[in-house]
C-alpha cells in the first residue's frame, strides 16, 4: 500500500478537466478551475491532502492525473520514500527554440467532423457554438456561462477531431467570453470592440 500526498496549485489551474477525467474520486471541476476533493489550504492557493493506504490502481490514477496536467499543476509525492513522483516545475534541458509561423492559406484544413459558429446572446449572459456540418445549418447548440464548460463539453460530445480546429475554437471561445464579461461586442474571427 502506497502513502501519497498531492500538492495542487488552484491558480496555475485552466480547468483543462484531465484530471477529473482520469481520477473523479479526487479532482472535480467547477467552472474555471479544478477541486482537489477533500484538500486542505496550504499557502495561499495551494492545496494538500495525504492518501494514506492506496492501492496500486489508485495510486497510478492519482500520477496519471498529475501527469496530464497540462500546466503543470498537480504534484505527487511519496511521503514513505520522501521523493517527489511528479514535479510541478518546469525544466528546460538542451531545448530547441523555434520561431512560430502560421501561412493560414496553406495550412488551415477543415475539420472533418465539422465547424462551429460562435456568438453571445447578451439577454441570457451565454455563449453560444453552434456545430455546423452542412454549410450553416446548425445541428448541435451548445451553450454556456464560459469558454472551459463549453469546450470540455465539445470534447465530451465528440464534436470536434482536429488539433487545430480546437486551438481555433479555445482561442474564439475564450474571446467570446472576455467580450461577454466586459461587455464589449463579439464578431467571430473579428477584434472585440466596446459599442
Amino acid at each position: 500500500m502506497s502513502k501519497l500526498q498531492i500538492i495542487y496549485d488552484r491558480k496555475k489551474c485552466i480547468a483543462a478537466a484531465f484530471c477529473e477525467a482520469i481520477d473523479p474520486e479526487h479532482f472535480i471541476v467547477k467552472g474555471d478551475k479544478a477541486e482537489l476533493i477533500g484538500g486542505m489550504t496550504g499557502k495561499k492557493d495551494i492545496f494538500m491532502l495525504n492518501l494514506l493506504d492506496l492501492g496500486e490502481e489508485q495510486k497510478s490514477k492519482v500520477i496519471e492525473a498529475a501527469t496530464s496536467c497540462p500546466v503543470n499543476a498537480i504534484a505527487v509525492k511519496d511521503l514513505t520514500a520522501n521523493e517527489v513522483l511528479v514535479s510541478m516545475d518546469v525544466k528546460a534541458s538542451n531545448s530547441r527554440e523555434i520561431a512560430a509561423s502560421y501561412n493560414e492559406p496553406k495550412e488551415w484544413k477543415m475539420d472533418p467532423k465539422g465547424y462551429f459558429l460562435i456568438r453571445i446572446d447578451e439577454n441570457k449572459h451565454v455563449i453560444e457554438a453552434g456545430h455546423c456540418i452542412e454549410r450553416n445549418i446548425v445541428d448541435a447548440k451548445i451553450t454556456g456561462k464560459n469558454a472551459t464548460e463549453i469546450f470540455n463539453t465539445i470534447i465530451r460530445e465528440n464534436l470536434i477531431s482536429s488539433f487545430q480546429h480546437a486551438s481555433y475554437l479555445g482561442k474564439e471561445l475564450y474571446k467570446a467570453e472576455s467580450a461577454l464579461k466586459n461587455k464589449l461586442k463579439y464578431v467571430q474571427d473579428e477584434e472585440s470592440k466596446s459599442d
